[in-house]
């Protein structure tokens, strides 16, 4: 059993559409004069002039939207919400529920936070006078003391470290303020070295 489809032209399918809207509309006119009002309908333009001029559509559309314009209701403003909020209650908002702003490069930005971002590590400014270790290893040469006066460039310690002996710079003129590490001594990753002053 071979099934078909039936092809209907587009001019039908507007027909079709048109004479739904007319029922849906006949509709609501018996629902709202009651069973009286069977008989009292009015035949719609559409349906006098068989040949659907574009005059004739035009003033449907016309008639429809003035209908549709009286029909709308005044949308609530905002601001009435707002004011209509009394000051006596005061609500604590969670931080998921509070916009932030960040900016990227001149362009400012309004967002939700996540879980994620609130409990992110935040950014913590290196100290300039503190001097830690960039990779882990072991402390080989101390050639300072606490209380030595350095100058910029001269070598503070030796780190061995994947087999390369590291040398540790004073990265400028002051004074050995702490010395954190002694000889053989095995450090971690942005462990505290030295202290300057």
């Amino acid at each position: 059993m071979k099934i078909s489809k039936k092809i209907v032209p587009s001019s039908l399918k507007r027909r079709r559409s048109r004479e739904t809207k007319e029922e849906i509309v006949e509709k609501k006119v018996e629902k709202s004069a009651g069973k009286d009002a069977v008989e009292l309908k009015e035949v719609p333009k559409a349906a006098q002039n068989e040949s659907g001029s574009a005059d004739t559509l035009k003033e449907e559309k016309q008639h429809d939207a003035k209908k549709a314009e009286s029909s709308k209701e005044k949308p609530v403003s905002v601001k009435n919400i707002r004011s209509k909020k009394t000051s006596d209650t005061v609500e604590e908002v969670s931080p998921l529920k509070q916009l932030i702003q960040f900016g990227v490069g001149y362009s400012k930005y309004s967002t939700y936070p996540s879980k994620k971002f609130l409990a992110r590590k935040l950014f913590v400014p290196a100290n300039p006078n503190q001097l830690l270790a960039f990779i882990p290893g072991t402390i080989v040469d101390i050639r300072v003391a606490e209380g030595d006066k350095v100058k910029a460039g001269a070598i503070l310690l030796i780190l061995d470290a994947m087999k390369m002996r590291n040398k540790i710079f004073a990265p400028f003129d002051g004074i050995v303020k702490i010395l954190n590490v002694e000889l053989g001594q095995n450090v971690k990753k942005n462990e505290l070295l030295v202290e300057m002053q």
